[in-house]
């Protein structure tokens, strides 16, 4: 829902390349304090948020970006719980 408002929001006035450039670098910076933290999350969520408002923008929806990061969330969280990492 987050890269959905900023993209609707952008996509109306920005060509699609910064629309999806600025919702990316957002989502990176929102993941600063996430697994892994650091500027290694934030580049990795940025990568990742690129990917997923791509995603969002070329199918007209947030299905495909929603089942992408919930099957990364199981993964990441798994392990840490596998682990016994827990904050």
């Amino acid at each position: 829902m987050f890269r959905s408002a900023i993209l609707g929001s952008l996509k109306n006035v920005l060509p699609k390349s910064q629309a999806i450039f600025i919702a990316a670098m957002i989502f990176g910076i929102a993941h600063f304090y996430g697994a892994p933290s650091g500027i290694v999350g934030v580049v990795m969520s940025v990568l990742l948020g690129w990917y997923l408002s791509r995603s969002m923008y070329e199918t007209k929806g947030f299905a495909s970006s929603w089942i992408i990061h919930f099957m990364q969330d199981v993964v990441i969280f798994s392990t840490i719980f596998l682990l016994g990492n827990f904050y």
